[in-house]
């Protein structure tokens, strides 16, 4: 059943995430641009174009706290505010992010790409930024998908050497 639809975007959807509210939708495009749209009314409620200097954004996931999303694209993760505002650029992957994740709980991120590191992300308390807390590097090459169990007890990945890969998770020690 088809609630409603989005259209006139300039180039290819690669990704989208509803907030957790259910009342926005993000969407990432082959072309760096990020939109925001409202769900209720269908109406485009921001934009950002060229968020990554080389092109596409690969993915997406809304903070579970609602103060807003994060964004994989062609170097790097970006943390932004539910109107698009740029809060924080994670750096340390080498090429492409093609993927990230957040725990069930919303404590952590995991990310993955193209250098086949899996990056687990911590955010030490209100207010404060995101800071990589462990690398993982099992994969000998890309990893194209990283998702967390739903009780938060176990991590998976999935890569180009077609190998899927998973790690007990405590929020409170390594992996």
């Amino acid at each position: 059943m088809i609630t409603g639809v989005l259209s006139g975007h300039s180039s290819r959807v690669k990704c989208v995430a509803l907030s957790r509210d259910n009342s926005y939708v993000v969407s990432g495009y082959e072309d760096g641009t990020i939109i925001v749209h409202s769900t209720k009314t269908g109406i485009e409620a921001y934009r950002a174009d060229n968020v990554f200097a080389g092109g596409e954004v690969y993915g997406l996931c809304y903070l579970l706290d609602g103060s807003g999303f994060v964004a994989c694209g062609w170097d790097d993760l970006k943390v932004f505010s539910p109107s698009l505002e740029l809060l924080q650029t994670l750096v340390g992957h080498v090429g492409e992010v093609w993927c990230v994740t957040i725990s069930p709980s919303g404590s952590h991120l995991a990310s993955a790409g193209d250098d086949g590191k899996v990056m687990i992300w911590s955010e030490p308390g209100e207010g404060s930024e995101w800071a990589r807390v462990q690398v993982l590097e099992d994969h000998t090459s890309s990893i194209c998908a990283v998702c967390f169990s739903p009780d938060g007890k176990q991590l998976a990945t999935g890569g180009y050497d077609r190998l899927i890969k998973t790690y007990s998770f405590n929020e409170g020690s390594a992996i």
